[in-house]
């Protein structure tokens, strides 16, 4: 088994590399892919059946430090990259929307999240975001997470650590 993994890409990808990454996991491949921005992954994503929001996502529960953009990540679901996880911390993140059942939401904010859709510092959209999915295509296997910061050196302890930790050993299984 190979693995895949895509972290803050800031150049979009080509629509040759996207299919080769398709062919890649449809074929048994595991991948990662780790927004700092979405924009340059959209096409990507969209090929996975998963959606990237055009604002960041803003948190009123879990807050680091008084800023709203980074946040505790408590609401969980089993899946390897989950595995003995209680929670995590997000530096600025994107939010996902699986749009087919092929993807599964496994991480995601409170429900009194929000995301500034307009550009008027105001909440247009508050609910739940996912901010980590995983999905399988062909016999492959992927994972998204809408944030790259989280494995940065500065942020890699504790949970954070573990969920690389975990992501490390999903890639190789």
């Amino acid at each position: 088994m190979e693995a895949l993994v895509i972290s803050g890409a800031f150049k979009p990808l080509s629509q040759p590399e996207i299919e080769a990454i398709l062919r890649f996991v449809n074929k048994g491949g595991k991948l990662s892919i780790m927004l700092h921005i979405g924009f340059p992954v959209a096409d990507l994503l969209h090929a996975l059946n998963v959606s990237i929001s055009n604002g960041v996502i803003h948190e009123k529960e879990n807050i680091i430090q008084d800023n709203d953009l980074e946040f505790n990540i408590v609401n969980l679901k089993e899946h390897g990259v989950t595995d003995k996880l209680k929670q995590f911390s997000l530096y600025g993140g994107w939010a996902l929307l699986p749009t087919k059942e092929n993807t599964q939401i496994i991480a995601q904010t409170s429900d009194k999240a929000w995301i500034d859709l307009t550009g008027d510092n105001k909440a247009d959209a508050q609910q739940a975001f996912a901010t980590v999915v995983a999905g399988t295509m062909g016999s492959g296997q992927f994972v998204v997470f809408s944030d790259d910061a989280i494995f940065q050196n500065k942020f890699l302890k504790e949970n954070n650590y573990l969920l690389g930790r975990n992501l490390s050993i999903w890639l190789k299984k």
